[in-house]
């Protein structure tokens, strides 16, 4: 039985839209980090998430060039030339756009380190024990979506609604669920497509970070998926009959 269900919801499963987003601080504007630090890397490989793709897209916040602080509203497709997220297979157009709603006060580069830290390395965040606040738009209002937050070496809580995940932080090279990243699972969209999440420091850290994103379209079942559970359903009952 469970053989036949993993082969009825295979494609289903393979046919999710999965967007990432690295996010970094943009030095042609505001110059280098205090202390130096080196432009951003883009990260190039897989996510916590379950999927293939390895594109990821290129969020470079932009600061102040006098306080060096994140102007408040900014969007990647407000920086981008009007364009939307692209997926993680390097081709298709989401229409999804993620904006930093408030609360941001800096970006930060960590350099070139390979692996996953090119992505946790990099990150923009809060200060002062303020919470952040990042805004989803495009999405569709009637699917639900999963979120893989990743922070990196921080702890830090992630609140969408009345969902919410603690991440606790590591620079470890691998994703680990709940220390480097968390997971906030089967959010709706209101209405108009828009998805907010808070970042709210625990007591025992000051900045609200986020490093990266993955947004996972949840798919609904195909209708032969739907056509064979029935059919099995069928079979079972006459079975036990």
């Amino acid at each position: 039985m469970s053989v036949v269900l993993t082969a009825l919801l295979a494609p289903t499963l393979s046919a999710a839209l999965v967007v990432n987003v690295d996010f970094s601080r943009d030095t042609s504007i505001s110059g280098q980090n205090p202390g130096g630090n080196p432009a951003p890397t883009l990260y190039s490989g897989t996510g916590p998430a379950t999927d293939a793709g390895t594109s990821w897209n290129d969020f470079q916040v932009q600061l102040s060039t006098t306080g060096q602080t994140v102007a408040a509203g900014q969007s990647f497709s407000g920086i981008n030339g009007g364009n939307t997220l692209i997926a993680s297979d390097g081709v298709t157009d989401s229409g999804f756009n993620v904006a930093l709603t408030s609360g941001f006060f800096r970006a930060f580069n960590g350099g070139t380190s390979g692996g996953t830290g090119d992505l946790l390395g990099d990150r923009v965040f809060s200060n002062g024990n303020n919470n952040a606040i990042f805004t989803l738009s495009g999405l569709n209002s009637t699917k639900t979506y999963d979120l893989y937050l990743i922070q990196g070496n921080y702890d830090v809580t992630f609140i969408s609604g009345a969902n919410s995940v603690v991440a606790t932080g590591s620079s470890s090279a691998t994703f680990e669920s709940g220390v480097n990243f968390g997971l906030l699972s089967g959010l709706t969209p209101d209405a108009s497509g828009n998805l907010s999440v808070t970042i709210d420091p625990t007591p025992d850290n000051q900045f609200g970070v986020i490093a990266g994103l993955q947004i996972v379209e949840v798919p609904e079942p195909s209708a032969a998926v739907l056509l064979g559970l029935a059919s099995l359903a069928g079979l079972t009952r006459r079975r036990r009959s």
